[in-house]
């Protein structure tokens, strides 16, 4: 179950609370053997992929390095081009395998000490699904995190059955790293983390981006769990700037006690953020500057939820409160790129609104002729949205024409089996 958790300030908190992450090895970094090949997380000190197993039939995540042999020497490994966001060493993980049904990989780790219930905390860590070379085809939501009170087990690679108390419900797919981030408040004294998808097939939404295998894999770097504090909202002055064309941001760096990184982060339902624009050592190079920050990625009408996080050099946790901001235009929506694009199955259409309703497809042949349709109803938001192409229809040129609240827009379709 996720956790949407208000910020309050603990003025009991100690100094020994702040300023640690509490992940061992959140890097990968460290290792008592190189990895010579796939399948190898165990040698990344620390970590556990839950079962125990080496090789099939047993799920086993991957621990990538740059003086790795045997398709795990970065950048150029065999699930996919990708550099570590720092340092030499990342993992990877499969979310879902068409090819085994419930197939999950877990990546798991005792945390340096025991969670603290009523105390809230951050949870961050990078994804890509690398830059090229692709080994999965597909993309799926669900990557979730789960705290237990001790380590959870697998036998060989079937879903386990954990509730993640955080989770990224939206359908996930980069092609550069992306941090994402969640505050979370535990109730009971956690001891181990693991991350993964643990619902099963039938409620995983996955959908085909690039080329390659029709399986979802992630690569995964610098994981961290800190205990988190709340920024002072009336020095930071986080507001709106009226603009037509994007969303702008502004907001005052303190000109005392603000040292050390900052980063604004972005989120499309107050739970999961992103980090849009970091500013490293902010606080000592541009106390009591204001900053201002043009969201261009952000679509119009569709509200967006920002906030700031500072890690003090201590490696303290702040987060401020919650803006919602957006911006206006006259269009109902924003249709963005459809991919992959030679169609062979599935297609993915990116479609950004301020309002729900229906959206009409219709396939049609260079005939004029309508050889497939479908009706979607959809939320308000910044959307993924998922298409099937009938296994009968013909390889060949077609137009999509989509229609929305009676406004039409069509975008070109090859399909290529």
């Amino acid at each position: 179950m996720k956790k949407i958790v208000p910020i309050v300030l603990f003025l009991l908190f100690s100094a020994a609370a702040f300023g640690q992450n509490l992940v061992p090895n959140p890097g990968f970094e460290a290792n008592g053997v190189l990895p010579d090949t796939i399948g190898q997380l165990f040698r990344a000190s620390n970590w556990s992929n839950l079962n125990g197993g080496t090789d099939w039939p047993f799920a086993t995540p991957d621990y990538f390095h740059k003086n790795g042999n045997g398709g795990t020497a970065l950048p150029n490994t065999v699930f996919g081009d990708v550099d570590a966001v720092e340092g030499d060493a990342c993992i990877g993980f499969i979310t879902f395998n068409m090819f085994q049904p419930n197939f999950r990989e877990y990546a798991s780790v005792q945390l340096n000490q025991t969670m603290t219930p009523g105390i809230p905390y951050t949870i961050s860590f990078f994804l890509t699904n690398g830059s090229g070379n692709y080994y999965g085809a597909r993309a799926t939501n669900n990557i979730g995190v789960a705290f237990t009170t001790g380590q959870p087990n697998q036998l060989q690679r079937e879903v386990v059955p954990l509730n993640p108390q955080v989770e990224i419900t939206a359908i996930t797919h980069n092609s550069v790293w992306v941090q994402y981030t969640f505050t979370f408040t535990p109730t009971q004294p956690f001891t181990h983390m693991t991350i993964g998808n643990f619902r099963n097939d039938a409620n995983t939404m996955s959908q085909i981006v690039t080329s390659g295998w029709a399986i979802a894999y992630y690569f995964m770097d610098m994981v961290n769990v800190s205990p988190t504090a709340p920024l002072p909202a009336d020095q930071l002055a986080l507001r709106q700037v009226s603009n037509k064309e994007a969303v702008v941001l502004e907001w005052n760096i303190p000109e005392v006690d603000g040292e050390g990184d900052w980063a604004l982060e972005r989120s499309k339902d107050r739970n999961v953020f992103t980090t849009v624009e970091a500013y490293q050592d902010a606080g000592s190079l541009m106390a009591g500057q204001t900053l201002q920050y043009e969201d261009r990625t952000a679509k119009p009408n569709v509200e967006y939820f920002y906030r700031l996080r500072r890690v003090s050099p201590n490696g303290e946790t702040f987060h401020s409160d919650v803006l919602a901001a957006s911006f206006s235009t006259d269009d109902l929506y924003t249709a963005g790129t459809l991919y992959p694009n030679p169609v062979q199955t599935e297609f993915t259409l990116e479609f950004a609104t301020g309002e729900a309703g229906n959206l009409n497809l219709e396939l049609l042949n260079l005939n004029g002729q309508v050889v497939f349709s479908e009706e979607k109803s959809i939320t308000a938001g910044d959307l993924l949205l998922g298409y099937n192409v009938p296994e009968t229809l013909a390889n060949g040129l077609y137009h999509a024409r989509f229609t929305f609240k009676g406004q039409r827009f069509v975008k070109k379709v090859v399909v290529q089996k």
